[in-house]
């Protein structure tokens, strides 16, 4: 409403009070009101200042306003990062991606070492029994038991010469070791990505993007809300999703399969990337949060994609968005590809007719 940012803006929120924080930003950018979102960004707790997103904000609002020597500066220390916020920021001053990839440097003999453990031996194997949430639980046991971060860089590259991809992504994760881009993006299931990607036109660095996010990797993935599998398909869509494609309902087994769930999950983003205009970032979105969702996001006034992005309702389709955005980026260069700008994929955010009408004239089918 037209007194949201006079009524926010009389309120004085305490450091801890986040939310109201994040409150007035939001509603700041949704406004297009550059000075008051440099202000209340620069109200921000100092600890909070200091993250790439506010970052990111912060230059934004200094280049609208006319500082751009400023902005530029953040803008050139923030493109140093391998994210969401560092690839925008690049592509605003005009630097490469910080795609550098730094293989974790652990001995072999560290490797087998823990290998020989017994944690380790039962857990793979369960695997060969493919006996998985119990190999999980014997994987889990074992990383209490590694007490330095040797050890647990050596669990991780194990767990990647297994191909358990889901617990190399974890346990390295667990390390903050973030350079080893071959064993945090695996192409595992290459074959079947690359040939459903070309057959439904669909980047398969999208693609590969979206299983990274929903599942690294792990084909008996189940969610609490009742998603299976790699692209994490709920039962009642992959029926949907098989009636209009003319295939059998599938079993919720069958979901716990590659190849299956691959057909499935691609055929779905299909559709709502058909129904949400080709508009990538809405399609992403729409997979996480649902297409009705989406439709009820979109605004009464055409705005810049990354405004649209951070002002999502839902924290978790927020992060879900940003990261598929940037680990797209990161599959192009691990298929060879040439990476992307990611500012190319940044559509303009409008209400239907406005989105249908820029989209036809940005592919010249207008």
């Amino acid at each position: 409403k037209p007194q949201a940012l006079a009524f926010l803006d009389a309120m004085v929120p305490c450091d801890e009070d986040l939310r109201l924080h994040e409150a007035r930003i939001g509603a700041a950018l949704a406004a297009g009101d550059w000075g008051l979102l440099l202000a209340w960004i620069e109200s921000l707790p100092p600890s909070e200042m200091e993250s790439e997103r506010w970052h990111y904000w912060r230059a934004r609002s200094l280049e609208q306003l006319g500082h751009t020597r400023e902005a530029e500066a953040l803008l050139t220390e923030l493109a140093a990062e391998r994210s969401y916020y560092g690839f925008l920021a690049a592509d605003r001053v005009g630097l490469d991606y910080n795609l550098e990839h730094a293989p974790v440097a652990v001995e072999s003999a560290e490797v087998a070492r823990i290998a020989a453990l017994p944690a380790a031996q039962r857990a793979a194997e369960l695997r060969a029994l493919q006996r998985s949430a119990e190999a999980r639980l014997e994987w889990a046991y074992l990383l209490r038991a590694l007490d330095s971060r040797e050890q647990q860089l050596a669990a991780a590259k194990l767990a990647s010469n297994w191909g358990w991809h889901d617990q190399a992504i974890v346990t390295l994760a667990r390390t903050r070791y973030w350079s080893d881009l071959e064993m945090r993006f695996p192409l595992e299931h290459r074959r079947d990505i690359e040939r459903r990607a070309e057959q439904l036109e669909l980047e398969s660095s999208w693609v590969f993007a979206v299983v990274r996010q929903e599942s690294a990797f792990a084909e008996d993935a189940r969610s609490h809300a009742g998603a299976l599998g790699l692209m994490q398909l709920m039962p009642a869509t992959a029926r949907f999703i098989a009636k209009k494609t003319a295939s059998p309902a599938p079993k919720k087994s069958e979901l716990l399969t590659a190849n299956t769930n691959i057909r499935l999950g691609t055929a779905y983003l299909n559709r709502i990337y058909e129904d949400l205009y080709r508009h990538q970032i809405l399609a992403t979105a729409a997979y996480n949060a649902g297409p009705h969702r989406v439709r009820k996001w979109l605004p009464q006034q055409s705005m810049p994609a990354d405004v649209w992005i951070e002002t999502i309702p839902f924290k978790e389709t927020r992060k879900y968005v940003k990261r598929v955005l940037a680990y797209q980026i990161i599959y192009e260069q691990r298929l060879g590809l040439r990476p992307s700008s990611i500012s190319q994929r940044m559509v303009p955010v409008g209400p239907d007719a406005v989105l249908a009408a820029e989209l036809a004239a940005a592919t010249g089918k207008g």
